[in-house]
Parts: C-alpha cells; sequence; structure tokens
C-alpha cells in the first residue's frame, strides 16, 4: 500500500463537465483519480480505456470522501 497525499494530487480538465483530481502511485500500470462529472461527459458519442488492470468503483458520499476539484 502507497500513501498518496491530496498535495500531491494533479487536476485535470477534461472538458468544461469533467474535472478529475489525479493520484500518482508511482507505477506504470495504475493510478487513482476521482473525477467530478457535471452533467454528460463525453458531448457526443462515449469515452472508454482501450486496456484496464484493475478497476474500482466507490461511492465518494457513502464513503465520507471529500471532493476538493472545486
Amino acid at each position: 500500500m502507497k500513501l498518496v497525499k491530496e498535495c500531491q494530487a494533479r487536476k485535470v480538465q477534461n472538458s468544461d463537465k469533467c474535472e478529475v483530481l489525479e493520484y500518482p502511485l508511482g507505477d506504470e500500470e495504475i493510478d487513482m483519480a476521482i473525477a467530478n462529472l457535471k452533467g454528460r461527459y463525453p458531448d457526443s458519442g462515449y469515452c472508454v480505456n482501450q486496456e484496464c488492470i484493475v478497476r474500482l468503483q466507490c461511492l465518494a458520499r457513502l464513503l465520507g470522501i471529500k471532493n476538493n476539484i472545486n
């Protein structure tokens, strides 16, 4: 297990409706991110990862995780 502090997170603005906080884990194959979606993303079509090693989804509100993107 690795500790990644909030100050190490990188804010990425994918579009006006999608902001992401990326937490680098120092692993070539995996990172962690929290996405904040405001409406439909992408605006048309769809978005998908071409390759996935591990997938974990959680509900931040249920777990009490604060999203400090805004």
